[in-house]
C-alpha cells in the first residue's frame, strides 16, 4: 500500500472522520478484464466516490473476519469523508472469485450492487500467465503451468491467487455465488471486448445500472497491457477452448449472452 494511503488511512482512524456512509457497489471481476481502466473511468464521475486505491482487498481479507463481524469502519476508513452522499464504490476483482467474499459482502451491505467485468476465459488464462511472468513470478511454461495448476492450486492458498490461470475462467459458478447472495436486479455482467470498443456505451450501461447520470464521453484507457513474453501458439489456443468450450456455452444460457466469437477469436500478442 503507498504510503500516503497509509497514512490517510491512520490519521482516519485514530482521529474518528471516518464516514458512516457504507459502500454502494462494488466491481468484483474479473482479474485480467479492464477493471483498472474501469476503475479510472468511475473516478471520473463526480457522484461516484472511490476509494484512496484500487483494490482495497476487504472483504479476502482472512484474517480480518476471523472473530465475527470485522471493524467495518476500517473498511470505510479508505474514503474520503462527505457531506453529498455520492456512490461509494469499491474495484476489488478477487472478490468474484474467492468463495468467502459474496458472504461477506452480503452482510455488510445486503443492498450492494456487484458489477462484474467477463473476459475471455481463454485469452485471460494467457494475459493472467503473462502477469506473472513479467513480474518474476511465474517460471513455468505455459502448458507446464495449466498442468500443474490444480496440484499449486491445493498446496498454496496464496498460490491460488498467483496460478490460478484457468480455474478463475470458470466463470459460471461464480456467478452462481453472487447470485445465491444477490438478487439478479443488483447485478450487472458486462463484458471485457465490449469495455474496450466502446467504453462510452459500457460504462454508461454501468451508471444506469448504479442510478446515476451518463456521460457524454468516456476517454479509452490503456492500463496494465503488457506485451507478451511469447504468442500463444495455436496448440495452446486449442487446448484452452477445450478446457472452456462448455463453459462459454453454459455462460451463454446463463447471461442470455452470444459468445461464438470467444471460441474462434485469436488472442491478441499483448493484454
Amino acid at each position: 500500500m503507498p504510503l500516503l494511503t497509509r497514512i490517510k488511512h491512520a490519521w482516519r482512524m485514530m482521529s474518528g472522520n471516518v464516514t458512516e456512509q457504507k459502500v454502494a457497489f462494488v466491481v468484483a471481476g474479473a482479474q485480467k478484464s479492464g477493471t483498472t481502466a474501469l476503475d479510472k473511468y468511475l473516478r471520473c464521475h463526480n457522484d461516484l466516490l472511490m476509494p484512496d486505491k484500487k483494490e482495497v482487498h476487504f472483504f479476502d481479507h482472512s484474517k480480518l473476519f476471523e472473530k465475527g463481524e470485522p471493524n467495518y469502519r476500517q473498511y470505510q476508513a479508505y474514503y474520503e469523508p462527505q457531506t453529498n452522499d455520492r456512490l461509494m464504490g469499491d474495484v476489488t476483482p478477487a472478490y468474484m472469485y474467492l468463495p468467502d467474499c459474496m458472504t461477506r459482502i452480503q452482510a455488510y451491505n445486503p443492498q450492494m450492487k456487484v458489477i462484474a467485468v467477463l473476459r475471455n476465459p481463454i485469452e485471460r488464462a494467457y494475459s493472467h500467465w503473462n502477469m506473472e511472468r513479467h513480474r518474476g513470478r511465474e517460471k513455468l511454461p505455459f502448458v507446464q503451468a495449466m498442468a500443474e495448476e490444480a496440484e499449486r492450486l491445493k498446496q498454496s492458498r496464496g498460490s491460488s491467487r498467483k496460478f490460478s490461470y484457468v480455474n478463475r475462467g470458470f466463470y459460471s459458478q461464480q456467478i452462481e455465488r453472487i447470485w445465491q447472495h444477490f438478487p439478479k436486479q443488483q447485478t450487472l455482467f458486462v463484458r471485457h471486448d465490449e469495455l474496450l470498443a466502446d467504453p462510452t456505451g459500457t460504462v454508461n450501461q454501468i451508471y444506469r445500472f448504479l442510478g446515476v447520470t451518463e456521460l457524454p464521453h468516456t476517454e479509452k484507457k490503456d492500463v496494465h497491457s503488457r506485451p507478451y513474453v511469447s504468442s500463444m501458439s495455436a496448440s495452446e489456443h486449442a487446448q484452452l477452448i477445450n478446457i472452456f468450450r462448455a463453459e462459454i456455452t453454459a455462460l451463454e444460457g446463463l447471461l442470455d449472452w452470444q459468445l461464438d466469437d470467444w471460441l474462434t477469436h485469436t488472442p491478441k500478442a499483448k493484454g
